[in-house]
């Protein structure tokens, strides 16, 4: 099983006793894993022998977004996790 930040995301077969540098090589040629990796930089790989390999990358954080009101002249602004709160 391949993981991606705890979430599968693939499944391949390996051999029984695969070294872990192995079976890292083998999560990362997987193309589904890749397209979870794009752009983002691995922190560390946990490897639990004859089970798992999981990637753990960085998670993006997401630029503030400010909404005028103009009809109540109040400005909000949207949360990264897109919650509107009120700013002024």
């Amino acid at each position: 099983m391949i993981q991606v930040n705890g979430k599968l995301r693939d499944k391949v077969d390996v051999p029984v006793g695969i070294s872990k540098e192995n079976a890292q090589a083998a999560a990362l040629a997987s193309e589904n894993v890749q397209n979870f990796l794009e752009g983002k930089a691995q922190k560390k790989v946990i490897y639990v022998p004859e089970r798992l390999v999981n990637i753990v990358v960085e998670i993006e954080k997401k630029s503030l977004r400010i909404l005028i009101r103009a009809d109540k002249a109040r400005i909000f602004s949207l949360n990264h996790r897109n919650k509107m709160f009120r700013v002024a």
